[in-house]
């Protein structure tokens, strides 16, 4: 007759299931652990020491970088358009956005601008220069007639058109001022744009995109890139948050002239003035370390 089980049995029980459950658990994770550092061996020989940063900051993290630009490779030619743009990003922007609705809305074979659109004589000679790069980069076809341009997008670049351009134009400007501010107090530096990561096996499904990684010296900052609305709040500060624990710096950046201190302790600077924001932000980090080493 098999006997009833006792309060002391049913306890003893439990406590082995929680003990198998934990042992499983650390199991699970050390498989993790080792397969990611065979990943990131294996990574290593194929993009040699290019991407040493990148997997100092993430493998810590559990996560894998499987994707990414870094510096030494070469632009393609909407770069050019990129830096011209993000240099008057409030003016381009629209501009943009309407040659990519363009691609959208399939009834309109392109989109026109008028030189009666513009007060200034040299917002509409910026505007015919930028068309021609575009041209230039295979990106529109246009059709300028001096005082009206007719443009023609290329489906493919329906993407950019709509936003990436910023993105690109970003990797520019933050790679201009970390290497000015690298080179005046003799740090090193690297950037990376566009980083998947996974965060398990088979190590091939994106689990996190990140628009910009940079190193200078030993401090790691992330930069998240927005033309549109801002990540949500709750979002942005899980980000954040999950990067403060990692000590690096999580910065937001918007097209919208929005108060940066609104947001503190969240990072946001506005593209428009993004390498001062960046270059202060940069002393103030750096003269904190040098203060606390001394």
């Amino acid at each position: 007759m098999q006997q009833p089980v006792t309060k002391n049995k049913l306890k003893a029980i439990q406590m082995l299931d929680a003990v198998e459950h934990f042992i499983a658990g650390q199991r699970t994770a050390l498989q993790h652990r080792e397969d990611l550092s065979q990943q990131v061996n294996e990574g290593v020989k194929v993009h040699g020491r290019s991407w040493k940063p990148l997997y100092e900051l993430f493998e810590p993290m559990g996560l894998l970088p499987i994707e990414a630009g870094c510096n030494g490779i070469k632009h393609d030619s909407s770069y050019g358009i990129s830096k011209i743009a993000v240099g008057r990003v409030d003016f381009y922007l629209p501009i943009m956005k309407r040659i990519a609705g363009a691609i959208s809305d399939r009834r309109t074979g392109g989109v026109e601008f008028s030189r009666s659109e513009y007060k200034h004589p040299e917002d509409w000679n910026q505007l015919r220069n930028l068309f021609r790069n575009m041209q230039k980069a295979s990106v529109v076809v246009i059709d300028d007639l001096g005082e009206r341009i007719s443009i023609s997008p290329e489906p493919k670049y329906r993407n950019f058109l709509d936003g990436a351009w910023a993105e690109r134009g970003m990797v520019y400007l933050i790679d201009k001022t970390i290497k000015s501010f690298s080179v005046d107090h003799k740090l090193s530096s690297s950037i990376f744009w566009n980083v998947k990561l996974a965060d398990k096996s088979p190590w091939n499904v994106t689990k996190m995109e990140l628009d910009i990684v940079a190193k200078v010296g030993k401090r790691f900052y992330v930069f998240e890139v927005k033309t549109g609305a801002l990540l949500p709040i709750d979002k942005w500060f899980d980000r954040w948050q999950l990067f403060k624990e990692a000590g690096v710096k999580y910065i937001q950046c918007t097209v919208k002239a929005i108060d940066h201190k609104l947001f503190l302790p969240l990072t946001l600077f506005p593209i428009a003035n993004v390498e001062e924001l960046l270059r202060r932000q940069l002393e103030k980090d750096f003269t904190t370390t040098s203060s606390c080493q001394r």
